[in-house]
């Protein structure tokens, strides 16, 4: 598994909502998470005060419907560039080498409970989502060895 510190530096695609768009842009592994939220939050048009996102990558299965992961501090961006080397790496890896990475982005979403949209669950019932997340979660860090 790639370490981040003395990894190759790669750049990440983010595509974040703006209106009822979206923005692209991308930066370097090599940043903090300060900066990236900072970018993510101006890409937006949003105060860092007030942001609450997720991340979910291009490469995840679509099915079932993949949960955002929260992008909250410093241990959450390094898991998101752990997660994009480990990738990069296995797709080189394949055909002997000479492996083609695919363009892969990551796509934010804004999380909270004022963004969830439908029905709230009942008193005492556990959304459905929720249990979707913390399946997603638990495939990462399978996927991770965490």
């Amino acid at each position: 598994m790639p370490s981040t510190e003395d990894a190759v530096p790669f750049n990440i695609w983010f595509e974040v909502p703006y209106g009822t768009g979206l923005r692209s842009f991308s930066v370097s592994s090599k940043i903090t998470f300060q900066e990236v939220f900072n970018e993510i939050a101006t890409q937006m048009g949003k105060f860092t005060g007030f942001l609450h996102v997720g991340y979910i990558f291009s490469f995840t299965p679509k099915s079932p419907k993949p949960c955002p992961v929260a992008l909250e501090s410093e241990t959450s961006w390094n898991r998101l560039l752990m997660i994009a080397a480990t990738h990069i790496e296995s797709e080189k890896a394949k055909n002997r080498g000479r492996g083609i990475v695919k363009p892969w982005t990551v796509r934010i979403e804004m999380m909270g409970e004022e963004e969830m949209k439908g029905e709230k669950p009942a008193p005492g019932k556990v959304h459905c989502d929720y249990l979707k997340c913390q399946m997603h979660l638990a495939d990462i860090c399978i996927y991770l060895g965490c």
